[in-house]
């Protein structure tokens, strides 16, 4: 029979059987097997040029788990489409790699999240950094000029107000750095402003329980760097406040020139005392148990909180009185005191005063108002009744009551306490 008188066949199956004529003789062999019998007698491109591509169906993407053929040295071979991605990205240079790549084709993104990754283009290759590193990276490129030109202040939202946990932006020598906005201003004060507008700004703030090396040289040197009015210690249970500076610079029968803070406790010391054991001012002020015994205890107390930095400087005392007027005085050493009428209101109230006949001799250093008390009168009253140095009478002192008033009261009361005033510093 002629293989023209069969019927033609347009395709084969799996289990379709074929004749094979051989050396050997005829054989059947299986359509599969036979298939693969030719391909392997082909070159490669033989094999490829017998491939019509528009034959086959056009696939429009690869997943990650297509194979795909691959013609090597040592025969085609499957392979996987990751792989292929891979090692096809491998044999491209970096330029060649980006410039294949149309940005614009890209879905836009308008937003970036701390985590997300970006490609960067190193010279030791591609790199993936997040997006939160990359913005380090690139502001750590820009002097301080180009960061701050390209901030527009008119485009940040307008604060009206500041509060103490709020953070100001400070250009510093060693680097931007931040600044507490309750600490901003009295750091521009401590920068730029005279040590002399110190005593006249009240802040008021809690400097510890101790007297620091920073504070003591910034007495020292006269430049009260972060110490101002109404700034305090609060040294075992009790608020020390600073009431002035340099106060008594220069003065005294010798010059006293260490700078100095001058502190008051906001209360009394200990327990109440007399001036005198009985109604008399004979002494004067030196000549009182007060000065000479009765502050023994509030004195122990302003020894204990600032030991050696306590500085004496001399002061002028009324040490005689005569028909209850103040006839003499003395130049002596002086640490811890009483304070004066002067010292607290600014002006006599119940002192003896010049009457045009009978001057009365009241020579006197501490001659202005402590500045606490100018600037905020309330620490004058503190509820308690306190002594004052100065004379009033043959039998009566002067004192500040527990309203606040400017009182006097009979050298004896034992129902008045001690308030003192001192010099702090290093000597």
């Amino acid at each position: 029979m002629k293989i023209a008188d069969y019927s033609k066949v347009k395709a084969l199956g799996q289990e379709n059987v074929l004749l094979l004529d051989g050396p050997d003789g005829t054989k059947t062999i299986l359509a599969p097997d036979l298939a693969k019998a030719l391909i392997g007698l082909l070159s490669s491109e033989e094999f490829i040029s017998g491939v019509n591509m528009a034959d086959l169906e056009q696939a429009t993407s690869v997943l990650g788990d297509n194979t795909l053929l691959l013609g090597t040295a040592t025969g085609n071979q499957a392979v996987a489409a990751t792989v292929l991605a891979k090692k096809l990205a491998a044999m491209l240079t970096s330029s060649e790699l980006v410039s294949g790549l149309t940005l614009s084709e890209l879905a836009k993104t308008t937003t970036l999240a701390a985590g997300d990754y970006v490609m960067a283009g190193l010279t030791a290759g591609n790199r993936a950094m997040t997006a939160k590193d990359l913005s380090k990276a690139l502001v750590a490129l820009l002097t301080s000029q180009e960061f701050i030109s390209g901030l527009k202040m008119g485009d940040l939202t307008q604060a009206t107000a500041l509060t103490a946990s709020d953070n100001i932006l400070v250009g510093t020598s060693a680097g931007n750095k931040y600044m507490k906005a309750s600490d901003a201003t009295f750091a521009m004060l401590d920068a730029f402003a005279a040590p002399e507008l110190h005593r006249m700004v009240f802040r008021g703030k809690n400097l510890g329980a101790a007297l620091t090396a920073a504070q003591k040289t910034a007495i020292q040197n006269g430049t009260f760097k972060d110490l101002w009015l109404g700034d305090y210690w609060v040294i075992n249970g009790v608020n020390w406040r600073i009431v002035d500076m340099d106060y008594w610079w220069n003065c005294g029968d010798a010059a006293f020139t260490k700078h100095h803070l001058v502190i008051m406790p906001d209360g009394n010391l200990g327990a109440n005392k007399q001036m005198n054991a009985t109604n008399t001012t004979e002494g004067g002020y030196v000549g009182s148990l007060m000065y000479t015994t009765n502050m023994a205890d509030a004195k122990a107390l302003c020894t204990g909180a600032f030991g050696s930095n306590i500085l004496t400087h001399r002061d002028i005392f009324c040490n005689a009185v005569t028909n209850g007027r103040p006839t003499g005085y003395a130049w002596l050493d002086s640490s811890i005191e009483l304070p004066t009428e002067v010292m607290i209101y600014g002006c006599p109230h119940y002192a003896v005063m010049n009457d045009g006949a009978n001057i009365p001799m009241k020579y006197a250093i501490s001659k202005s108002q402590l500045a606490l008390f100018a600037v905020a009168p309330k620490f004058i009253t503190t509820r308690q009744n306190y002594w004052l140095q100065d004379v009033v009478s043959a039998a009566y002192f002067a004192c500040v009551n527990a309203g606040g008033g400017a009182d006097c009261y009979g050298a004896s009361n034992s129902g008045i306490g001690v308030r003192p005033v001192f010099p702090v510093g290093v000597s």
